[in-house]
């Protein structure tokens, strides 16, 4: 049938009452990746996706986007075009998308996506950094340097390569007596996989632990970047709010909600 512009029809049948009806939508169905082929796993369909357990599909996503960065790990391809593919989510589950670049003339092209830089600048008003963030790490290099183990501490300070090709700026760097150097990177709002993928593979490759702080945690509602993180820790959340940063200051402990 004819459609008005913006509009597009979907033909739905009911298989209970052998009837057929059309649906206005106001955007296009959205297209999805059937099935792909993992290099050395081998074919996976979205049903069969759909169907793991979270820990399953996250383990996948984390190995997609770790050999994106030149770890080991996985390789996923679209069976239609050959492309390579990554695991994202919509509503919570799980779904193959093509990478940036890939061939629109794939019949499961999905789209455009937004490059991590630009879309972390969207979050900030075309900055890279919210000035809320940028506090949130002094403070934690402030509770770190009232524990009498803090051997040194610095923010967002240059940390040269030893191991890559590249150094990096960790929000917080700190030395602790008797174990040394390790990083954190304070979550306050969405860090994307691939972020999260590339600062693991470059901390893991300088020896220097790295520890992943979130703003706050809820349970009953975990939104998936907070899951790539946790998954990263074992299942494990360290979170800093009021009450963490109450419990630490007079004890001059740092003390994380895990």
């Amino acid at each position: 049938m004819s459609t008005e512009p913006g509009l597009w029809a979907l033909d739905v049948v009911c298989l209970r009452h052998c009837t057929r009806y059309t649906v206005l939508m106001t955007r296009p169905p959205r297209r999805i990746i059937e099935e792909v082929i993992f290099d050395d796993l081998g074919p996976l369909s979205a049903r069969e996706l759909l169907a793991m357990s979270r820990d399953g599909w996250e383990s996948l996503r984390a190995g997609i986007t770790d050999h994106r960065h030149g770890k080991t790990g996985l390789v996923a391809r679209c069976i239609a075009c050959h492309g390579k593919v990554y695991i994202t989510t919509a509503q919570g589950r799980p779904l193959f998308s093509h990478y940036q670049g890939s061939d629109p003339r794939c019949p499961w092209y999905t789209g455009r996506n937004m490059h991590p830089n630009d879309a972390r600048a969207a979050q900030y008003l075309g900055k890279q950094e919210s000035e809320t963030h940028r506090r949130m790490c002094e403070l934690i290099a402030e509770l770190c340097a009232l524990d009498e183990r803090c051997e040194g501490v610095a923010v967002d300070e240059y940390l040269p390569p030893t191991e890559n090709a590249t150094g990096r700026y960790p929000d917080v760097l700190a030395s602790w007596r008797d174990f040394g150097q390790f990083a954190v990177e304070y979550q306050m709002s969405h860090t994307f996989q691939t972020e999260v993928s590339q600062r693991c593979i470059h901390y893991e490759r300088e020896g220097i632990p790295l520890l992943w702080v979130l703003s706050s945690f809820d349970p009953a509602r975990v939104p998936q970047p907070v899951s790539d993180v946790v998954h990263r820790h074992r299942g494990n959340a360290f979170v800093l709010d009021r009450a963490a940063i109450a419990w630490s200051a007079p004890t001059e402990v740092v003390h994380e909600l895990g």
